[in-house]
């Protein structure tokens, strides 16, 4: 389970390796009826990451109508983020870890190398266009980081936390400050938490209890969000209020029927949650900020089952 995250982590580096809408449990299956007419790809869509496929899912939002998969990546896929022109990036890992990115219609650009770390999520800066990546740790050290690459272009300047051992998830508020969470260092509590303010090169530890294990940070467009992917029996997104070097809890979306949800998206009022289960793979939708039980399941249809489905975003439409 990806809830042992830290431990698998250390062991792979000692051995070298690398909405749409609805009531009720809907299955959203494309119409192969119509199948010489290609599904739009000038609306907004859906990207969601198989980590177990090795492959990115395109789907039409709010439809859900299955687009296609892309293969041939560079990596095995996991978090992924939006810029403003709608361009996807998709954190990929493996012998060559690179940021990936992709336009709106899925149509490959170029990648970006983070070769030395194994990065794990990303966000985009909505004030200055800089890619943030997060790293649980290094080729050579236990130690996660953040890469930030300035206008998502060129070479990234690394910024290391020591209170947070294996960095996992980051996000930007609509200020251009960047979060970040992960474990602290072993013997410690499951859940670190910490800010590097705008024009700042040192990160700010926040004290921020209720979660237990660390997942997305998304600003919902009034708020930050965390997730946690181990709430009680399944998973949850937090909204929390920052001050100084403490947080609080001001909002709770359960999401009931799921297992772990490590990366989140949130789109207006629709929770997209990818959802690697022990006995199943599914990508469900629930009713944001109410959450409760799914309103929608997405389905691949004909093409397949879901393999390990990790991260998720909305590309708006052009």
């Amino acid at each position: 389970m990806r809830r042992a995250l830290g431990v698998c982590a250390f062991a792979a580096l000692f051995a070298g390796c690398s909405g749409a809408t609805g009531s009720g449990n809907v299955s959203l299956v494309p119409d192969r009826t119509a199948a010489a007419v290609a599904p739009s790809t000038t609306g907004d869509l859906l990207y969601i990451s198989e980590y177990g496929g090795d492959v990115i899912d395109v789907f039409s939002y709010p439809q859900g109508t299955f687009v296609k998969s892309i293969a041939y990546l560079d990596g095995t896929p996991q978090g992924e983020c939006v810029d403003k022109k709608g361009d996807v990036w998709v954190v990929e890992i493996g012998g060559h870890p690179t940021i990936e990115e992709f336009s709106h219609d899925g149509t490959p650009i170029r990648s970006l190398s983070d070769q030395g770390e194994n990065p794990y999520g990303c966000s985009v800066d909505p004030v200055t266009g800089d890619l943030a990546v997060s790293s649980e740790y290094g080729s050579a050290s236990f130690q996660g980081s953040v890469s930030v690459w300035k206008k998502a272009a060129g070479t990234p300047t690394v910024y290391i936390d020591s209170a947070i051992e294996l960095m996992q998830w980051c996000g930007y508020d609509n200020d251009g400050n960047l979060f970040v969470d992960g474990l602290p260092p072993s013997g410690k509590s499951e859940f670190g938490f910490a800010e590097l303010p705008k024009g700042s090169r040192t990160f700010t530890n926040i004290g921020l209890k209720g979660i237990v294990f660390p997942g997305n940070i998304q600003w919902d467009g009034s708020s930050l969000t965390v997730g946690d992917p181990s709430y009680k029996s399944g998973s949850a997104i937090f909204r929390v209020q920052v001050s100084g070097s403490k947080a609080t809890i001001t909002g709770k979306t359960v999401l009931k029927d799921s297992y772990e949800v490590y990366q989140s998206w949130i789109e207006g009022d629709t929770v997209i949650g990818p959802d690697d289960g022990p006995s199943l793979s599914t990508v469900q939708l629930w009713k944001y900020p109410a959450g409760g039980k799914p309103t929608v399941t997405l389905s691949k249809g004909s093409s397949g089952f879901f393999n390990g489905p990790f991260g998720a975003v909305v590309s708006p439409g052009k």
